[in-house]
């Protein structure tokens, strides 16, 4: 006998109770003084650690936290004991972590509860399927392990001969023209399709080119490269995606020099003229510094035509060049 209409799901109390034994696991509940307790951690890092997943603190009195709880904060006080991190690092760790994977658990529930979301998480709920949980947490583990070697393999590369030198970065921003306009104009269906599209493209020709996308602000990509030639080469292409049919224009900014890393981000002037170089860019063009056009200089696939901007916010006066492939 086949379970329920897919159109017809049970009242948010039990599908949230069967969300609740599927995610999280069924059992005994615990209080928060119980599970720092039995974890033994502090009662003050264990609230620290809470907060910094993101989630309001719960009552003392009130048992809704469950064994996986238990066992994360077990877990983070073990590194703590081996002293593989300190708890000023573990509590900043969780911060950036939670915040990545709330973006990514968003856009799950986003998928798996739209039309065209197939059977998934809201199938396994509302008619008891197959459980999904255990293939996510494997892919997700995968997709963790293969972006921290591809972090470690860049860090072991990003430093000179003097380890406190940083070494020079392309950083880029790519932004849609007049999105404003657009926003106006489309409807929440296709300005969703929209940006989607542009991120997935972006990400695409960044990951090519063997840089990576820093975030999505937006509708406004960050990326890095650490070769001038192939960021000219992203530069350029992800100017093209806008060159298609129906497709809205694009404007990027690059800039060459010196970053900051910072839990993912980066940071710095080469970052800030980056931003300002992609405002000021028109439609339909790349401008890079300075920097990045002496570092192609002699590059016969592109070229460079010195453009004159007022003051850049925050900047003053930048050398400003416009981009383009050779012979176009």
């Amino acid at each position: 006998m086949s379970g329920p209409d897919l159109d017809e799901p049970p009242g948010r109390a039990a599908l949230l109770a069967r969300a609740e034994a599927l995610i999280l696991g069924s059992g005994p509940r615990f209080t928060p003084p119980e599970v720092w307790e039995d974890a033994g951690v502090a009662e003050g890092l264990a609230r620290q650690l809470w907060l910094a997943m993101g989630f309001p603190q719960v009552p003392d009195d009130e048992a809704s936290l469950t064994g996986r709880d238990g066992q994360a904060l077990r877990r983070a006080g073990e590194l703590l004991a081996d002293g593989t991190i300190d708890a000023a690092h573990l509590v900043k760790q969780t911060r950036v972590m939670s915040q990545a994977l709330s973006t990514i658990a968003a856009s799950h529930v986003e998928a798996i509860t739209a039309p065209a979301g197939g059977r998934s998480l809201l199938s396994a709920l509302v008619d008891g399927g197959a459980d999904p949980m255990p293939l996510l947490d494997e892919l997700l583990s995968y997709l963790y392990r293969r972006h921290l070697f591809a972090a470690v393999e860049r860090a072991a590369f990003s430093f000179e001969a003097d380890e406190q030198t940083l070494a020079p970065l392309a950083v880029g921003f790519a932004d849609i023209a007049g999105f404003s306009a657009v926003t106006a104009a489309a409807t929440e269906e296709e300005l969703t399709g929209l940006v989607d599209e542009f991120a997935a493209v972006g990400a695409d020709l960044v990951a090519a080119a063997g840089g990576r996308v820093v975030k999505l602000i937006g509708d406004e990509v960050m990326w890095s490269v650490e070769d001038p030639g192939r960021a000219a080469e992203v530069a350029l292409a992800l100017v093209a995606t806008g060159e298609r049919p129906g497709a809205p224009a694009v404007h990027v900014g690059v800039a060459w020099g010196p970053v900051l890393s910072h839990h993912g981000d980066l940071y710095g002037s080469t970052v800030n003229t980056a931003s300002r170089l992609t405002d000021a860019a028109r439609a339909g063009t790349a401008l890079v510094d300075a920097g990045l056009a002496g570092s192609l200089a002699g590059d016969a696939g592109f070229e460079l035509r010195r453009v004159r901007l007022r003051p850049l916010q925050g900047l003053g006066t930048v050398r400003a060049f416009a981009l383009r492939a050779r012979g176009r």
